[in-house]
C-alpha cells in the first residue's frame, strides 16, 4: 500500500502502456511501476518512447503482457494501483481482464478504468479524423456490473462541462 511517509504506492501497473504516456507521472507515485502491453504494441512503442522513459526512470520495469493472461507476468495481489485508460474496449474478453486485474490487486487496491463514452460526438470525431474503431463489441454498463460484482467499490470522476469522449470510473478492491 502506500507509504505514508513518503507518499508513494509501493507498486502501480499500467496495463496497455502504448506509447508510455503516463508513466512517468506513475513514477513519481510509486516505488515500482510497471507498463505492460501486448507484443505487437510493444515492439511498435519501445524505439520511439517507452526505452527513453525506461532510462530516465530506474523504477519503471517494462513487460510484454497481454490483461487477459495477467497471471502469467503478474503476482497475485502485487498491485496498489492498477491503470487501464483505454484498454479494455480493445481486448476480445474484457470479462477475463477485469477477472485478471482483480486478482493482482492488493485488497483495498485500485483500479482506475477509462472507457470512451461511445456517444454521438465521439462517434462523429472518430469518423472525421478517419479513425477506425478497433473497439470490440463492449458495453460500458456491462463493464461496471462486472467490477462492482468482484467486490469493487465505485467511484465516477465527473467530466468537466458534462460533455465526456471518456468516462472514468475508479474501482477498490473490498475482498
Amino acid at each position: 500500500m502506500r507509504n505514508r511517509s513518503i507518499g508513494r504506492y509501493d507498486c502501480v501497473l499500467e496495463v496497455g502502456c502504448s506509447y508510455g504516456f503516463l508513466l512517468p507521472s506513475l513514477c513519481r507515485i510509486s516505488e515500482n511501476v510497471v507498463g505492460s502491453d501486448i507484443e505487437r504494441t510493444f515492439k511498435q512503442c519501445y524505439p520511439l518512447t517507452l526505452r527513453q522513459i525506461q532510462h530516465n526512470h530506474s523504477n519503471l520495469q517494462l513487460k510484454i503482457a497481454d490483461v487477459e493472461k495477467l497471471s502469467q507476468y503478474i503476482a497475485p495481489e502485487s498491485c496498489d494501483v492498477i491503470v487501464a485508460y483505454s484498454v479494455l474496449e480493445h481486448v476480445k474478453d474484457y470479462h477475463r481482464a477485469i477477472k485478471e486485474i482483480y486478482r493482482c490487486l492488493k485488497l483495498n487496491g485500485i483500479f482506475l478504468c477509462g472507457l470512451p463514452s461511445e456517444n454521438l460526438f465521439y462517434e462523429v470525431c472518430r469518423e472525421i479524423a478517419g479513425y477506425k474503431s478497433t473497439h470490440n463489441s463492449y458495453n460500458y454498463e456491462s463493464v461496471r456490473r462486472e467490477a462492482t460484482a468482484l467486490c469493487f467499490e465505485e467511484d465516477r470522476l465527473n467530466v468537466p462541462y458534462g460533455f465526456p469522449l471518456f468516462k472514468i470510473n475508479i474501482y477498490r478492491k473490498l475482498a
